[in-house]
Parts: structure tokens; C-alpha cells; sequence
């Protein structure tokens, strides 16, 4: 039985049967607990997703990224639809010539030339249609993909930048994954070892190291007071 909060002591203040004045102590009296749960206030955590600025490559965002957020605009089938319809046909024309430039089939100045002389001027005039297309939300993302625009187009200025970045993209879809069918943690310290938890997995994974096999031996050192494994991938000669 948990302790109480309070005790309210519920007497009598007279016999039941003949009326008599009563008064004094029980000192075995019987208890009655009630447990009352606390009003229920809701925590709401609101997750702003950021796009920043590389100060080393200027690229910023992923093609990837860019082509889900026109197909969110098609699949809202109102006012912006033919928004999100315009920006993603360019965007399947420009990844034709890309797809030929990386295969060697087309020289890069040819994708250098027509993206500054039509990829990126049709899909700048598309974004600013966008603005006032009189879907409230693929309005809001047309502002800000405007704001990103000039780092689209880092990939054909810069050899060897790609216009998607699905490497980093794959690491991020664990995390991404677990975070939706865990919820999750409720605590800084739930929240560091799933931190390092998952920077450890997809660390061993690049180097195609057994998960479970490091882990184990990284237990093992902390127990025999060996050192642990090395992060770091192994030297070759």
C-alpha cells in the first residue's frame, strides 16, 4: 500500500441505533485508500527541420529532398498540383542530361549551359508561380525553396558534387525508422546511447564489420579491462 498524501479521519457523531453522542479514537480504524491520478497535461514537441548553408561547398539540399516535396505538392490535389507537377517533369529532364554527363555520354559544359540557360531559369519561374498558387502550404514551400535556390545548381558548377547525396541519406534511414516505431527516448541518458548506438552500427556497417561482433567485444573489453575495439577503419597495405 503506497503511503498517504493526506489522511481525512470520517467519524461518527452519533450511535446509529439509540443516538448517543459519540466521541474519542478508534485506534485500529479501517482504511480506505483512494488513489486519484493527476490532471493529464499534454507535452508537445514541435521538430523544425532546418536547411543550412555549407560554407565549404554551398550545397545545401538534395535533388532527393527537393522531388519528395514536389510530389507532396501533386499529392495534395488542390491548387498547387500542377506546381508540383511543372517542377517535377524539369526535374526528370535535368536528370537525364546528368545521368548522361556521369556516364560519359554528354560533356559537362553542355549541363553547365543548360542549366543556367533553362533548367534553372524554368524552375525559378515555376517557384515564384508557386508563391501565390493559392495552396497555403506548397506556397510556403515554394518561398523557401526560393530562398535555397541558388544551391540547386551547385552540382553543375562543382565536379564531384552530386545532386543527391543518397549515401548520407541511407545512414540517416535507420535512425529515421527507429524513431518512428520507438518514439523516441525519455531521457538524456536514453537519448546519448541511442546517439552512440547508432553512430556505432552505421560506423561498423561503412567498414562491413559485424554489428554484433564488435558489440560483443566491446562488452568483453569493459569487463576484462582490455581495451576496446578501435573505431577507426583498419590500415591496408
Amino acid at each position: 500500500m503506497l503511503p498517504p498524501d493526506q489522511i481525512i479521519a470520517c467519524k461518527p457523531s452519533c450511535c446509529k441505533y439509540c443516538g448517543y453522542a459519540l466521541c474519542g479514537d478508534n485506534l485500529q480504524p479501517h482504511r480506505h485508500p483512494v488513489l486519484e491520478l493527476p490532471p493529464i497535461h499534454p507535452e508537445v514537441t514541435e521538430y523544425q527541420v532546418h536547411r543550412l548553408h555549407c560554407s565549404r561547398c554551398g550545397h545545401r539540399t538534395s535533388w532527393a529532398h527537393l522531388r519528395r516535396d514536389f510530389q507532396a505538392m501533386i499529392d495534395r490535389n488542390n491548387a498547387g498540383t500542377k506546381i508540383g507537377e511543372d517542377l517535377l517533369f524539369l526535374s526528370d529532364v535535368m536528370f537525364d542530361t546528368w545521368h548522361r554527363v556521369r556516364d560519359g555520354t554528354l560533356q559537362r559544359k553542355t549541363l553547365s549551359y543548360r542549366t543556367e540557360n533553362w533548367y534553372r531559369p524554368h524552375v525559378r519561374q515555376t517557384l515564384e508561380a508557386g508563391r501565390v498558387c493559392g495552396c497555403a502550404k506548397t506556397e510556403a514551400t515554394c518561398r523557401e525553396l526560393l530562398a535555397l535556390e541558388p544551391a540547386f545548381w551547385t552540382f553543375a558548377r562543382v565536379e564531384g558534387i552530386k545532386p543527391t547525396n543518397n549515401a548520407a541519406e541511407q545512414l540517416q534511414r535507420h535512425p529515421a525508422q527507429w524513431r518512428k516505431t520507438s518514439y523516441g527516448s525519455d531521457s538524456v541518458a536514453g537519448g546519448c546511447f541511442v546517439a552512440n548506438i547508432l553512430s556505432l552500427v552505421a560506423t561498423f556497417r561503412q567498414q562491413g564489420k559485424k554489428v554484433l561482433d564488435v558489440l560483443t567485444a566491446c562488452s568483453q573489453a569493459v569487463l576484462t579491462g582490455t581495451p576496446p575495439p578501435s573505431l577507426l577503419p583498419q590500415a591496408t597495405s
